[in-house]
Parts: C-alpha cells; sequence; structure tokens
C-alpha cells in the first residue's frame, strides 16, 4: 500500500479527527500505535484489523508529510467537483473545516489559508441569502481549537538557514551601498523613501536565502521576517524614535548581530528606538482611548431610518481592486437614480458615484439606510459603536511602536479611501 492510499482510507475512517492518528502518522515512529507497526526499518498500518505494509516510506521519515503531493478525484469530498491535484494539508484544512461543516457550500480551497481568509470567505456566505448558519460558523470555531494542537507536530519552527543571516550578506551589502552612492550620493542614508529601496533589497537578498526552507512564509512571515530577522542579521534601519517630524532620518546600517555601532549618532538611534517603543505603549495608548470616548458622544444621538432620502448626489470614486469589496451593499447613483451596487468587482477600472453619509438629505441627527449601505443600517441605533472601532487604529499605531516597524512607502489616494 502506498502512503496517499492510506491516508484516503484514513478519511473514510474518520481518523481526521483523532489526534493520536496524527502522532502516530506525521511524526517519525520507532515503536508501535494504535494505528502502525514498526518493524525492522519498515513501516505497517492497520487497515481493516490487518496490518498492512506502507512501500514509499523511507526507513526515519513520517509516513505522511502535510507538504506531500495526492491527487484528489472529483467528488470524493463534496466540495471537488474535478480532478484536482493538492497537498495532504490542504485536503486535511478543507475535510475538517470546510466540507465537515459547511457540505459543498465552499469550494474546494487548493493554496494556503490562513483562518482569517477562511472567516472571510464564511462572512460573505453568512451575508448572501444566509447560506450559511450561525450555528456552522459556532462549530467552525470550535473546531479551530482542535487545529491548534497539531502545530506542535505540523509546524517546522526553525531551520539551519533561517537561524542565521544569509550566506554572502557583507559583500552584497557593500556593493549595494557602492551602486547606492553612485545613483543617489552619499546623503542617501538620510533620505527615507531611498532608505525604503535599499532595505526592500536587502529583504529581497535574504527571501532568496530562505526560500524553499519549509518555515518561510509561515512561522518566518510578517513582523518575524520584516521587523525582528531584518534587524537581527540585516540592518537596524532608519526608525524615528522620538522624532514625530520624519525630519532626522539617520539610517543605522549595523545588524543587532554585528554589534552596536561605534558612531555615538547612531547609537543614540538605537537607544531613542527602544526608549520610544515603551512610551508610546505606555502613555500614547491613552490617544485611542480618548478618541473612542470623542466619536461615542459624537455619534450617540445618531440613528439609521430605514429609509430613502432619495439624494442624487454622491461620492464619486474610482474602483480599484483593493477597495471593491468595501462597496459590498452600497447603492450607485445612475441618472439620477439608486441602486444596488451589487458584484462591485464590475466596476474595477471604472469611476462611479456612490450614495455616501456625506450627502444623505436627512434631518437632525439621521442617516438613511440607503445613504449607508446595507451593511451599516443593520447598526440603526449603534452606529456609535462602530464609528468607535476606529480609535483602534490609533491604538495599534501605538502598541506598533514598540515592537518595531518596517519602514514603507505606500501610494494613498484620498477620494480611493474615504467613501
Amino acid at each position: 500500500m502506498l502512503a496517499n492510499e492510506y491516508f484516503k482510507y484514513a478519511i473514510d475512517k474518520g481518523y481526521l479527527k483523532k489526534l493520536k492518528w496524527y502522532y502516530s502518522l506525521f511524526t517519525i515512529q520507532s515503536t508501535d500505535t494504535d494505528y502502525t507497526k514498526y518493524d525492522k526499518g519498515t513501516y505497517y498500518v492497520l487497515v481493516n484489523d490487518n496490518y498492512e505494509k506502507i512501500d514509499d516510506v523511507k526507513n526515519g521519515d513520517p509516513i505522511l508529510v502535510m507538504g506531500s503531493e495526492i491527487n484528489i478525484e472529483a467528488g470524493f469530498m463534496p466540495n471537488i467537483k474535478e480532478n484536482t491535484k493538492t497537498t495532504i494539508g490542504r485536503v486535511i484544512i478543507n475535510k475538517i473545516l470546510i466540507t465537515d461543516i459547511f457540505y459543498d457550500k465552499i469550494p474546494f480551497e487548493n493554496k494556503r489559508l490562513s483562518i482569517g481568509g477562511l472567516e472571510k470567505i464564511i462572512a460573505k456566505g453568512m451575508y448572501n441569502n444566509d447560506l450559511i448558519k450561525v450555528s456552522e460558523y459556532k462549530k467552525f470555531v470550535d473546531t479551530i481549537g482542535f487545529l491548534q494542537g497539531l502545530s506542535r507536530i505540523t509546524t517546522v519552527s526553525a531551520t539551519a538557514k533561517s537561524l542565521l543571516p544569509p550566506a554572502g550578506l557583507d559583500k552584497f551589502k557593500k556593493e549595494l551601498k557602492v551602486e547606492f552612492d553612485k545613483k543617489y550620493g552619499t546623503e542617501w542614508v538620510k533620505d527615507r523613501s531611498i532608505i525604503v529601496e535599499y532595505e526592500k533589497r536587502l529583504r529581497a537578498f535574504d527571501a532568496e536565502w530562505l526560500k524553499d526552507e519549509p518555515n518561510d512564509g509561515f512561522l518566518v512571515s510578517g513582523k518575524v521576517k520584516n521587523v525582528a530577522r531584518t534587524k537581527m542579521y540585516l540592518d537596524f534601519g532608519a526608525e524615528a524614535g522620538f522624532d514625530t517630524t520624519g525630519n532626522n532620518t539617520d539610517l543605522v546600517d549595523n545588524s543587532l548581530l554585528d554589534g552596536y555601532p561605534k558612531d555615538k549618532e547612531k547609537l543614540a538611534t538605537m537607544y531613542n528606538t527602544a526608549r520610544a517603543g515603551s512610551y508610546d505603549r505606555g502613555k500614547e495608548t491613552q490617544k485611542g482611548g480618548a478618541a473612542a470616548k470623542d466619536m461615542l458622544r459624537a455619534t450617540s444621538s445618531t440613528t439609521i431610518l430605514h429609509t430613502d432620502c432619495k439624494s442624487t448626489s454622491g461620492k464619486t470614486i474610482f474602483i480599484t481592486k483593493d477597495i471593491a469589496d468595501g462597496l459590498i451593499g452600497r447603492y450607485i447613483i445612475k441618472n439620477g437614480k439608486s441602486e444596488p451596487i451589487g458584484d462591485p468587482k464590475q466596476y474595477i477600472g471604472k469611476t462611479i458615484t456612490i450614495r455616501s453619509p456625506q450627502y444623505c438629505l436627512e434631518k437632525g441627527n439621521n442617516l438613511c439606510s440607503v445613504c449607508v449601505g446595507d451593511v451599516m443600517k443593520k447598526y440603526d441605533k449603534g452606529i456609535n459603536l462602530v464609528i468607535t472601532e476606529l480609535s483602534g487604529t490609533l491604538l495599534y499605531i501605538s502598541m506598533q511602536s514598540m515592537h518595531g516597524k518596517v519602514l514603507s512607502t505606500l501610494d494613498f489616494n484620498l477620494d480611493e479611501n474615504i467613501v
């Protein structure tokens, strides 16, 4: 028997919800378990009360590996409509978190999934004609707790490469500095936009070093990769410290592995970054709370009426891929009349005018449900609770300072983001 054949058998037997099964099949075994037997370098699995030899697993390897490829036939699970080449890990996620709970309501997701990504899919299903029930979502949340127990055997936390700086880094940094000196002059180290470009090149060099590592993009991702690893091995960067104007930028090209810089100003920059982070977390987080109170007072008497003020004015915006989903439930103005947007993706690349609270004609502290949209009208007497969520951004900024930041640039269009 082949390992993939046994895996399909295990699915039919319901083993995917037994923690002991994972420890038996996804770890290196040298003793017998409830599901396997080991004899002189050969693995056997229990199939219908008989042990069958696994022919394609080497001694010293686990029988099953999350990243191993497997071909799944159409109909093997309710949400698989055609023969699919995927991985064992993706089959497990789809089986446990999707088909066992939602049957075929969510298509087979043949890609790396995050819990947040799945919740967005579920949210759309709950919003659109109640395709997904609240009871099903509760089962989804409960099942996530089971998957957390698998992390110690399915997650590679460290590899030799991820614990070391990329090979050839010193030579690369010297050549990169020469290139930037020729291109921008020696004062480029005080220009934040150029420093962003410099650090992108360093991170790209590091990304090439980590490519194909089992923990790359998973544990070694986000802040771990872009902040912690960058400061540890590439460079400390050009964080502002106590400077809120951005006028006193100075690149600290030493990494923490290199040790403290001899230049006193750069050393002060490193110290001030740590001090400012501590200050922001302890003192500046109060701004988020203060903003929440102000917003609560300002909107406490605002009510959304289930009416249509018939406004013919609205917000004119250019629809991009990034903002399209935010228009679900909103209303577009065409020829002086309002109609539901429906699928906002049909407007990507086009300029449209939508109904907006900014142009609502309702009197007093009232807004009509068409101007605010179908999503917000559900909070007809609780709009203040939704508004106060904005204060969380201020809180997050101050908290983020404590844990380090990634210096980056962003193209921002005010008209596209305030609707």
